[in-house]
């Protein structure tokens, strides 16, 4: 996650502001943590970034995600990003 997206919370005291994927959600709610995390997950690492890491021979990445991610349907999932 690219630190921009919580700069929104730098002048926020630190336990109200959104740390992770999960707080994100927590503090702008669904509707708003969706928007914006799409927006997140469009451009950050794409299809080109890939074919470039290709390009240098490599065959594997790995990509850390958060558990719930799979798990909690609760909370905002980018696993179609992933996909």
């Amino acid at each position: 996650i690219r630190p921009s997206l919580f700069s929104q919370w730098l002048e926020a005291p630190f336990e109200k502001r959104a740390i992770d994927e999960w707080t994100f959600n927590e503090k702008l709610g669904s509707k708003e943590a969706r928007r914006q995390l799409e927006i997140h997950w469009n451009e950050w690492v794409t299809e080109e970034d890939f074919k470039k890491i290709s390009s240098y021979g490599l065959n594997a990445v790995r990509i850390p995600f958060s558990w719930w991610i799979i798990h909690d349907t609760e909370k905002i999932s980018g696993l179609h990003h992933l996909d």
